[in-house]
């Protein structure tokens, strides 16, 4: 047991590093500063919290809105895109050699990547409740059921996205275009649900505050939907995984 967490604790402070770390608390604390400005009356940390992580409903109502949900959800990609390409490109025939099988390397490579999207959000929403305490002093909490409900759902539609994106570089064994399509199928689908009023139909869009709100569809949907949709894609990474030669992963 304790080689297996010592495992999973390596490749946690690897993929986060000094630098990464403390850039996603700066992001944060940007995001802070920008939404703190235009609802500087609010002192109800869980109401901030959602307001923070509200999201684009479309991409062309507010810009700035779509810049910042970019920022934090892209940065996230980045961080657990460049660890699944060090792992297939250059580290791979070591992890795998190690562990004994592909099958294990392959249960330690997405429990790393879900790893990292629950201590991306845990740095982000700590980094938000210290700012605001320290910007207000008579801050209260309404709801905590709340707040555990927004990390948990930007949590695991974070997870389905990057399991997206590892079936992406699977396929077509390019990991900077994976991400670009990746990124322009999220853009796709926050437009077209809205155009066309199917936001609770589209898994890439379980994830964002705004269509929660806007389309009235409740947490425990998106949770069941999103689960589903991650248990059919680790289903594909495993058989592309155990299939596919790991070296030929090109850029």
């Amino acid at each position: 047991m304790k080689r297996h967490l010592k495992i999973i604790a390596n490749n946690l402070k690897t993929s986060f590093g000094f630098k990464k770390f403390f850039c996603v608390i700066a992001i944060f604390i940007v995001i802070f500063k920008i939404k703190l400005n235009v609802h500087s009356d609010l002192i109800s940390l869980d109401d901030f919290i959602k307001i923070i992580f509200h999201g684009p409903n479309n991409l062309l109502d507010n810009i700035l809105e779509l810049l910042i949900w970019s920022l934090y959800q892209f940065y996230l990609f980045y961080i657990a895109g460049d660890y699944l390409y060090r792992e297939l490109k250059l580290q791979s025939v070591y992890n795998i050699s190690r562990l004994g099988s592909k099958i294990k390397w392959y249960i330690y490579n997405q429990l790393n990547l879900a790893i990292i999207c629950l201590f991306y959000y845990i740095i982000g929403i700590a980094s938000i409740t210290v700012c605001l305490f320290i910007s207000n002093e008579k801050v209260i909490i309404n709801n905590i059921y709340d707040i555990v409900n927004v990390y948990f759902i930007l949590f695991i539609s974070s997870y389905f996205a990057i399991t997206v994106y590892t079936i992406i570089v699977l396929l077509i064994k390019k990991h900077n275009v994976s991400l670009l399509i990746l990124i322009i199928t999220i853009y796709l689908s926050i437009e077209l649900g809205d155009l066309l009023n199917i936001d609770i139909y589209l898994p890439f869009n379980q994830g964002i505050i705004s269509k929660h709100l806007l389309c009235n569809f409740g947490y425990q949907w998106s949770y069941g939907y999103l689960l589903l949709m991650i248990i059919l894609n680790l289903f594909i990474i495993k058989i592309l995984m155990v299939k596919n030669d790991l070296l030929i992963i090109l850029d």
